[in-house]
């Protein structure tokens, strides 16, 4: 295997650094060059791996937003009209914690929506939201609202819109990386594998076509992917786009990247932009940039929790049900399956009790103990009466 990986390094190196030796002057491949295809789908195969190797972290990071006169400009950090705010996040397998500390909107900035009396608009910067999923089920709380939402994550999964590992691009969990949309074959088509350059390097470019074309009054809007790898650095991409019609309208850049242990690579900063729809008119840029990231520690179930306070709703948008806390509740991940049933209880028992029932972790440690001293306490009267058959035999 270390061999394998060893040969397969030394082909990337081959191909990266060389690039122009595999394209005649007419463009078409050079006699002898390597298999660009074969390169493409060994680099999205080695992202794949990558990703998967942080099966639970912790981390931190800040969400900068903003504008920008140039794409440069916005790597470079010359920012214009900039934000920010930060943001915890656990993972581990399928649990999910996740709190955001941006400012509390302010009411006072509240406007009515044009063309529609009555309606009014609240900006809101970043999140302040707490959210908590198993797999099955979410809970997503909003302070301002004083109201926490409950997904079946088999209906609607939503999870953190945000994230370093989801580099603003391939979505949380991975939902939309290359590796994904590549067995999406109902929906994308894998064009043809390339070399290009970016900043003075050579980077191997895969590039997936939308097959769902848009109609709109301007005419046909096409979609294409492409995700940029420069295998010298890391398996993660250094760039990637969202074009219309074969211009960039998204795209993603990975300008730093943590080496972790067991030689994983974690997106340190990641810078997003915004083609604007107007010529000469300002990019629109959010940056994920990392603070504090620790990949090694499992993090403990108990940090799998939020303190809710009294006079939430708890309520599920499917069917309109919900229950106000009564009182202050520290709601973690265990308890979403009774928070499920309480709120379908919530109709038919108008004065249900609204004290969140927690399972009990260590109610397995007791059930073992109760089974040890039965067990003992059996044997102790069994040895009894041996003895005492004996004595009086």
């Amino acid at each position: 295997m270390v061999l394998a990986r060893r040969s397969l390094s030394i082909v990337f190196l081959m191909a990266l650094l060389t690039p122009l030796a595999f394209v005649r002057g007419d463009g078409a491949p050079a006699a002898g060059a390597p298999d660009l295809d074969t390169l493409g789908k060994a680099a999205v195969i080695r992202y794949a791996a990558n990703m998967n190797a942080f099966p639970y972290y912790e981390c931190r990071y800040r969400c900068t937003e903003g504008q920008a006169k140039s794409v440069k400009d916005a790597l470079d950090g010359r920012f214009l009209n900039s934000r920010y705010y930060d943001n915890r996040l656990l993972i581990d397998g399928e649990k999910e914690s996740y709190e955001g500390f941006a400012p509390p909107p302010d009411p006072k900035q509240s406007f009515e929506a044009p063309g529609k009396k009555g309606m009014h608009i609240l900006p809101a910067f970043g999140s302040t939201n707490r959210y908590l999923a198993d797999g099955k089920r979410e809970m997503n709380y909003t302070p301002f609202l004083k109201s926490a939402n409950l997904f079946a994550a088999e209906k609607n999964h939503h999870g953190v819109d945000v994230t370093p590992l989801a580099m603003g691009f391939v979505g949380h969990h991975n939902s939309g990386g290359p590796d994904v949309l590549m067995t999406r074959k109902d929906r994308y088509d894998v064009a043809p594998s390339r070399i290009e350059e970016m900043d003075g390097r050579p980077v191997v470019t895969v590039q997936l076509n939308d097959k769902e074309v848009a109609q709109l009054k301007e005419g046909p809007l096409a979609f294409r992917k492409t995700f940029s790898f420069d295998e010298a650095r890391s398996p993660l991409p250094v760039r990637m786009t969202t074009l219309w019609n074969g211009k960039p309208k998204i795209q993603a850049f990975v300008t730093n990247v943590r080496e972790c242990s067991k030689q994983r690579w974690f997106p340190e900063r990641t810078v997003i932009v915004y083609t604007p729809d107007r010529e000469g008119g300002l990019y629109d840029f959010k940056e994920i940039k990392l603070l504090e990231l620790d990949c090694d520690r499992r993090p403990n179930s108990d940090e799998f929790s939020h303190n809710i306070p009294a006079g939430t709703a708890v309520l599920t948008f499917d069917d309109g049900k919900f229950f106000t806390l009564k009182q202050d509740e520290k709601i973690g991940v265990g308890d979403l399956p009774s928070l499920f049933e309480m709120v379908q209880n919530a109709g038919s028992k108008p004065r249900m009790d609204t004290a969140v029932p927690h399972p009990n972790p260590y109610r397995w440690l007791a059930l073992a103990g109760g089974l040890t001293l039965a067990v003992g306490g059996t044997g102790y009267l069994v040895r009894r009466r041996w003895r005492a058959r004996r004595a009086t035999s």
